[in-house]
């Protein structure tokens, strides 16, 4: 069995939980022998007893501590105990990089200077065999340097799923392994993951850094045809070095990565961009119609969409002043559910019911919160859904683990989690500020109790 908060695990304590995924759970450690801090990956028991894995684990570790990069999650030691393989690693107390994104895309100056150490990752593990094979927001680290240092400090992280080179080619898989909204054409062909294909990664990355958002937005399927066939993404270009920028992602995302650049050849190009670019220079706005806007205009455009965006969603509340939270509870209410008030205890919480589902799952509990900034946040908080994801499985309509829905009007963002041995469901409705957070049916542990959770949000329907 994994081990729990506060337990020793072999020579580690276990002090807490980092985050959880596809291949186990990332835990907070103390190793008592080094006398030091550490992240500790601990793999499902399953593995373990998979000899062919087990050999290739071992592989994959050595490659890994052979990776000296001062911008590399370094890899301290790797083993078994009770059953369980482990890698202890290097412990970086910072954000990642998807959540710094949240409050909105970085300066231009400062995205090229975290995307040039992503590169330089990159490349320290190229020059071994090494291929990262899943380079996203979500698994670069950033640090302050030092109190007196302004520029952050990279860490790219989570190469427990990569694969020295040499591995990948001799070795089955059982399916592609990666983030779809960075995958290169060619993998999701079925092809190897290579060094190109992280090149295609980074160039989803200086995108998303820049704008916001994935080079490519849809459902899933929708998704895997762009990366194969929609035109590269550009930014609006205002001046000669926004067009240096959009070479650069036309050379990153080019379909056949026999045209893309080595990572070599990208660092190059980015410290030039960098030394020609002071920090505001580049128009980080992607192109769109009509594309003869005046450069001049960016700057008061941008500012007015943004503006009517917020009188927008404020809109909703500045309008209907009076609209008790009892009301806003009832209206974001799913049709057909039969709920009661219950006490609020969580700050923040203005009104709250809990529903009864019918047994399949588990209750049902709707927060009525001050505002739409508030319901999000509750999402992380009061509702205990950081949204790190399932550790196997997927959101409906096979999407990632956090992902924007609507129906019936209705529309917000919904994550899904395991806590414990439960799978959770929770999520806003923007409109009414609300959080709704649905639970497996308890007795039933993960996974068994996915497909009835999954089926009741598919089935949700709104009066």
């Amino acid at each position: 069995m994994a081990p729990q908060v506060g337990e020793e695990f072999g020579g580690f304590r276990i002090d807490g939980i980092i985050g959880r995924g596809g291949m186990g759970v990332v835990y907070r450690a103390w190793q008592h022998r080094m006398r030091r801090p550490v992240a500790l990956k601990v793999l499902p028991p399953q593995y373990a007893e998979d000899p062919v894995y087990r050999e290739r684990f071992g592989r994959e570790a050595a490659a890994l501590a052979r990776l000296d990069s001062p911008h590399v999650v370094a890899v301290f030691d790797h083993g078994e105990v009770d059953g369980c393989l482990y890698l202890a690693m290097q412990l970086v107390d910072g954000p990642d990089l998807s959540k710094v994104l949240e409050t909105g895309p970085m300066d231009p100056g400062r995205a090229l200077a975290v995307v040039d150490q992503v590169v330089s990752a990159l490349g320290d593990a190229h020059a071994i065999g090494v291929v990262h094979r899943d380079v996203k927001a979500a698994n670069v680290l950033l640090r302050p340097r030092a109190e007196h240092h302004d520029e952050d400090f990279v860490y790219l992280c989570d190469f427990g799923i990569a694969r020295s080179a040499e591995i990948d080619r001799t070795s089955e898989t059982s399916g592609v392994i990666g983030t779809v909204g960075y995958m290169a054409p060619e993998r999701l062909h079925g092809e190897s993951a290579t060094a190109a294909s992280d090149v295609y990664a980074v160039g989803c990355l200086l995108w998303v850094v820049l704008t916001g958002e994935l080079p490519y937005r849809g459902s899933q399927p929708e998704v895997i045809v762009a990366h194969d066939r929609a035109p590269i993404p550009q930014l609006v270009v205002g001046d000669p070095r926004t067009g240096a920028v959009n070479v650069l992602l036309k050379s990153l995302l080019a379909k056949d990565p026999r045209n893309r650049p080595t990572v070599r050849e990208v660092r190059d190009r980015i410290r030039e961009i960098r030394a020609d670019v002071p920090g505001s220079a580049v128009a980080a706005v992607p192109a769109g119609p009509p594309r003869h806007r005046r450069p001049g205009l960016v700057a008061g455009v941008l500012g007015a969409i943004a503006l009517v965006i917020a009188i927008a969603v404020a809109a909703v509340f500045l309008l209907n002043p009076g609209v008790p939270a009892a009301d806003r509870v009832t209206r974001s209410t799913p049709a057909g559910l039969a709920c009661a008030p219950v006490a609020v205890a969580d700050e923040g919480v203005r009104a709250q019911v809990v529903c009864r589902t019918g047994g399949e799952t588990g209750e049902l509990r709707i927060a009525a919160l001050d505002d739409v900034e508030a319901a999000t946040a509750y999402l992380r908080t009061g509702a205990g859904t950081d949204p790190a994801g399932l550790t196997v499985g997927k959101c409906p309509g096979d999407l990632p683990a956090k992902q924007s829905w609507s129906r019936d009007g209705h529309r917000g963002t919904l994550v899904c989690a395991v806590l414990g041995t439960t799978t959770r469901y929770a999520w806003t409705d923007e409109e009414h500020a609300t959080v709704s957070v649905l639970d497996g049916r308890v007795g039933t542990p993960y996974p068994a109790d996915l497909r009835a959770v999954e089926d009741f949000f598919a089935a949700l329907r709104f009066a």
